[in-house]
């Protein structure tokens, strides 16, 4: 299905009695309901947000939800038709997915007798995401545990609604983003939304980092399977080092060429060996002697690594010395072949009492020059690999002194259980039978195993790293960001904002406004005054679903702000006891001018609902106004909060 615009034509609540409240709303254009405090007006967000298929009702708890029993909405699209949707006043986080969803033209509010559930609000944002024209494709959440983010319609709802407490709040820019895991997803889902990431790139995205998250996943599990598979292994040696030194074995647990594998098969013999009567004379000497040995080598292998750490880093002092001097002489190249009077100066003609270097000895300098700089970075790889080899070969001999170094201790508690041999061999048996019964078999083929699947995971990677342009993507986020950034400064500017005489632009890692001043990022945080934080609310949704309409993205034509005003008056009973400040009023207008114009512009296809308790008497003012809450009026009709509400009622 072609996408399509999606308005709000129609909010209808019921309450137990069968009566129904509706409250019309003009599409493309700027509506605003007023009303004095207390009146319902910040439930009008809500009951929006909760019929679009939020999972927890947070209408205010009181009079409007024990009154209203069914809370309804009919969202008119693009193409004519429409849907009717009303979800049960249930209240809180038991709210329940229960949902009520007809599909039409000219919808009219149903009787209550006619409500029913027949759908939930899982099925009400599939419908309405289809018909938005959100993506199927799943968005990466980055790195965590949590699985990609499947967008529907409730994200972009975020960027449709600005409750009371958003709307004046230098923290949270966008609705909900207070709640970390909110902020995580919409970071997420912006570049989608601004259009930077299209379907197929955005899948492209997702697979390469899936990709990456799988390569270091692996990447880890074998680093664990590693160390723990070293652990196996030294304490093998150790345990076989005792049982040796027990005469329960004749395996050398030093010997260079012993796997794992061949010394726990030598340990499982040893659990039933009979010690050896006569140990070999001199053979703990034997030891001694080795362990010597390979201290030196352990120590001559440490020495050549120094030494050739050493060189490495003279090799890049002189690199970089000898790139200096070329960058000089490449002067020369200028200069051609021609040698020209080496004995005048070149300037004056005065004799020179010692010639200058002619153009060729130039010449050849450069050329030996390059050539001792090839002869350095030709010398790089024989000494990584040299390099690499010593710390194998330092591992391997580590690995190999341990074992000897437990076979002395292990020779020296056998020499002082000379005495009885016999239950030292016994107690040593035991320990190897502790040892054994801990020791995972399994770890060499799961190193192998993981390998593997590294190796495949990473071949993976580097294919779809073959296909995916990152550079291009952030450029088409960067441009887009720019041009948003442009329109929140001219409307900054309108509304005489701080800051506004510098770059606006909007910094979705932090989901903030940052003003780009002389000294440094200045961010909404570090903005001061309410004015100004409402002020650069207001202009970065304005911005924002401007960009959306023209670039045709998937996120609903509407935009419920509740009561920009606030920031600018302390309360309803200061304007109603004290005369009005004028540079507020004026303030205040300005915003309401400049949501005006901005539907004016968008030519019909953005709508704006606003609930506040300003009034102006300006014709166009009065003729934005779709309702006014006062003099007993509001959103719930009072006749609804005086009577008792019977629970037998119908359809209760």
């Amino acid at each position: 299905m072609h996408a399509l615009r999606v308005q709000i034509r129609q909010i209808v609540l019921y309450d137990r009695r069968g009566r129904v409240r509706t409250l019309d709303f003009r599409l493309g254009e700027l509506n605003v309901i007023r009303g004095a405090s207390r009146t319902g007006k910040s439930a009008v967000l809500r009951v929006i947000e909760y019929c679009l298929g939020r999972r927890e009702n947070a209408v205010p708890v009181g009079e409007i939800t024990r009154a209203v029993s069914w809370y309804g909405l009919i969202v008119h699209f693009s193409d004519g038709t429409e849907a009717f949707i009303a979800r049960p006043g249930q209240q809180g986080a038991t709210a329940g997915t229960a949902a009520m969803l007809e599909l039409g033209t000219d919808l009219q509010a149903p009787p209550y007798e006619a409500l029913r559930v027949n759908s939930d609000r899982a099925s009400v944002r599939a419908e309405l995401s289809r018909r938005l024209g959100v993506s199927e494709g799943a968005q990466d959440r980055g790195a965590g545990l949590r699985e990609p983010l499947q967008p529907h319609v409730g994200h972009a709802t975020w960027l449709c609604l600005q409750v009371q407490t958003e709307m004046a709040n230098n923290d949270v820019l966008f609705h909900r983003t207070g709640d970390r895991n909110i902020f995580a997803d919409l970071q997420t889902l912006f570049p989608y939304f601004l259009g930077a990431v299209g379907e197929d790139q955005a899948r492209r995205q997702q697979e390469l980092r899936d990709a990456a998250r799988a390569v270091r996943r692996l990447d880890r599990t074998l680093a664990g399977l590693l160390s723990d598979q070293d652990d196996v292994d030294v304490g093998t040696r150790q345990m076989l080092a005792e049982a040796l030194a027990h005469g329960l074995t004749a395996v050398d647990p030093a010997a260079p060429d012993l796997d794992t594998e061949t010394a726990l098969v030598a340990l499982d013999a040893a659990r039933t060996a009979v010690p050896a009567p006569d140990p070999s004379p001199g053979g703990r000497s034997e030891s001694v002697r080795r362990r010597d040995i390979l201290r030196r080598e352990l120590r001559g292998l440490a020495e050549e690594r120094d030494w050739l750490a050493d060189s490495a880093l003279s090799a890049d002092g002189y690199q970089r010395a000898l790139g200096v001097e070329t960058a000089r002489l490449g002067a020369v190249q200028l200069l051609g072949d021609s040698d020209g009077d080496a004995t005048r100066c070149p300037v004056c003609h005065a004799e020179l009492t010692e010639p200058d270097p002619t153009v060729a000895a130039m010449h050849g300098r450069l050329a030996g020059l390059a050539g001792q700089l090839a002869d350095v970075e030709s010398s790089r790889p024989a000494r990584a690999a040299r390099l690499e080899e010593l710390d194998r070969r330092v591992a391997r001999v580590r690995d190999q002194l341990a074992a000897v170094d437990a076979l002395v201790r292990a020779e020296d508690a056998a020499e002082r259980a000379a005495d009885g041999p016999t239950d030292a061999a016994t107690f040593t048996r035991g320990r190897i039978d502790l040892f054994l019964d801990r020791v995972d078999r399994t770890g060499p083929s799961l190193v192998i195993a993981t390998r593997a699947a590294l190796a495949e995971a990473g071949q993976r990677l580097a294919l779809l790293e073959e296909g995916f342009d990152a550079d291009e993507a952030r450029e088409q986020l960067t441009s887009r960001l720019r041009s948003v950034g442009t329109s929140m400064a001219e409307m900054a500017r309108r509304l005489g904002l701080e800051h506004a005489d510098r770059e606006i632009r909007l910094d979705i890692k932090r989901l903030t406004v940052v003003a780009d001043t002389a000294t440094g990022p200045v961010p909404l945080a570090r903005i001061g005054s309410g004015e100004n934080w409402v002020g650069y609310h207001l202009v970065a949704h304005l911005a924002l679903h401007a960009h959306f309409v023209l670039e045709r993205r998937p996120v609903p034509r509407f935009l419920v702000l509740d009561q920009p005003s606030q920031a600018y008056y302390q309360s309803e009973a200061r304007r109603g006891r004290a005369a009005p400040d004028r540079t507020d009023d004026d303030a205040v207008r300005g915003l309401y001018e400049l949501m005006r114009d901005f539907c004016m512009q968008q030519d019909g296809q953005m709508q704006l609902i606003v609930t506040d308790h300003v009034s102006f008497e300006d014709q166009w003012f009065r003729d934005a106004l779709v309702d006014e809450w006062e003099d007993g009026r509001a959103l719930v009709p009072p006749e609804w909060l005086e009577d008792p509400q019977d629970e037998d009622a119908v359809g209760a």
